[in-house]
């Protein structure tokens, strides 16, 4: 069987995975038009079909196999499985998209299939690694003027969560879990499958998420506790997207989250939306790749641009982590123009060194040692703009329980507008205040970076 690619990164570790290579420029072909006519307009190549780089790959790849629609993905599908080298590892329901792990060989021969939009890897992500920080954005007062997120909700994409845990109040509602598996791969779905949905289903203390006395799952629970701390009565939605590698760089054991698991977890979100229509913003503490501006146009992106668009007109803003690679820009899918892109600030407002910034962000928000919760009850100090995330997330979701009828783009121009000004590098991004986004108080005066 063909050897799946699986770049990682163990949990709070920085990603410092570089953006994949653009495809070839596209080439024209002029003919010179016959005196006194209108020379005919040049003709563009098409885009080629298969991702620059797959046909180099003799040991073969792990690919999402895009179709034209869901009906062809059934008949791909049954093409893939007959090609020699090639093993169909994921066909999820009523989506455009199959996943395949073939040779080189194998993969450039499905490309040719007019039924295919494209065949490109199917990347992996990883987890891009309170008291003090809801005072400075102001959410202790908010929440004393009612600006909880009661009756609003919140979903969390990330390593799942320990719902019983005493600093999520009961607030877990609903969970589902999407992790992939293959020869490297083992799914942390507490069944074993590759989907799993319902009341424990995205639970961070199943003994795959366990490794000696390390519990490799604790990021998802740490970022729901922060979200909640900052929204306490709202509901929370947790889904686990990761895989566990046991073969990672150095021997070591660490979780990795391969993009389809992610593009089938924003699917269920906007299903969630329909059943939960309090539902606001999805959390994605989470990156991969680097991207100096928005990547909107980037081929690789476009399945998750439409992901996150849908789930925008359905309004629900998607919140992603800027990444901790300490450079101008971002991973995906923050460097997606309409996610809610957040960076990290300390509580002096200082921008540390690791964390990413630039034009691609939105926002800044506290990630410099937050405390919050981890699975089996306990508590941990965390750093990364995995930590600021959700501060933002919970904030939109208190703030739009305050706000009856504001739509994604009126909530986060309230954030946006109201937060303080941190000025850097011939750069302006607002620090979070959600107390001014709530009362409408002019901000803070601006705090520039040397």
């Amino acid at each position: 069987m063909a050897m799946a690619i699986v770049l990682t990164v163990a949990p709070g570790v920085p990603a410092l995975a570089e953006a994949p290579p653009p495809p070839p420029p596209a080439t024209t072909t002029e003919t010179p038009a016959p005196t006194g006519e209108t020379p005919a307009p040049a003709e563009q190549s098409p885009a080629p079909k298969l991702e620059p780089g797959l046909a180099a790959d003799g040991d073969g790849a792990r690919v999402i196999v895009e179709v034209t629609a869901p009906a062809e993905a059934v008949p791909v599908a049954g093409e893939a499985q007959a090609l020699p080298g090639a093993e169909v590892v994921l066909q999820p329901p009523d989506t455009s998209f199959i996943v395949v792990e073939g040779t080189s060989e194998s993969l450039a021969a499905l490309a040719q299939d007019p039924r295919v939009v494209s065949v490109r890897r199917d990347r992996t992500y990883s987890p891009v690694s309170l008291a003090s920080g809801l005072k400075l954005i102001g959410a202790d007062q908010a929440q004393a003027e009612g600006a909880n997120g009661e009756g609003k909700m919140i979903a969390v994409i990330d390593t799942g969560i320990d719902r019983d845990h005493s600093a999520l109040g009961g607030k877990v509602v609903e969970e589902a879990c999407f992790s992939a598996t293959d020869d490297g791969a083992k799914s942390l779905c507490p069944g074993g499958a590759d989907t799993q949905t319902g009341q424990g289903s995205a639970d961070a203390k199943t003994p795959m998420c366990v490794e000696g006395t390390i519990n490799l799952c604790d990021h998802g629970t740490h970022v729901a506790g922060i979200a909640h701390a900052v929204a306490p009565g709202a509901d929370i939605a947790a889904i686990q997207v990761f895989s566990r590698i046991d073969d990672c760089e150095g021997g070591e054991v660490c979780l990795s989250a391969y993009e389809s698991t992610i593009l089938l977890a924003l699917d269920h979100v906007a299903k969630l939306k329909d059943s939960h229509p309090g539902l606001v913003a999805v959390n994605l503490s989470l990156g991969g790749g680097l991207y100096e501006r928005a990547c909107d146009g980037e081929p690789e992106i476009g399945a998750m641009k439409q992901k996150i668009e849908t789930l925008r007109a359905k309004g629900v803003v998607t919140v992603a982590a800027a990444g901790n690679e300490g450079t101008s820009g971002a991973g995906a899918p923050g460097c997606i123009s309409g996610a809610v892109t957040v960076g990290a600030t300390g509580d002096d407002d200082r921008v540390p060194e690791w964390s990413n910034y630039g034009s691609v962000l939105d926002l800044f928000a506290p990630g410099v040692e937050v405390d919050s919760a981890v699975p089996n009850g306990g508590t941990a100090v965390y750093s990364g703009t995995s930590m600021s995330t959700p501060h933002v997330t919970g904030a939109l979701a208190a703030l739009a329980g305050k706000s009856a009828d504001a739509t994604p783009d009126a909530l986060v121009g309230k954030l946006t507008a109201a937060g303080r000004p941190i000025v850097y590098d011939g750069v302006t991004t607002p620090r979070l205040d959600l107390y001014g986004a709530l009362t409408g108080r002019a901000p803070s005066p601006p705090a520039t970076q040397e």
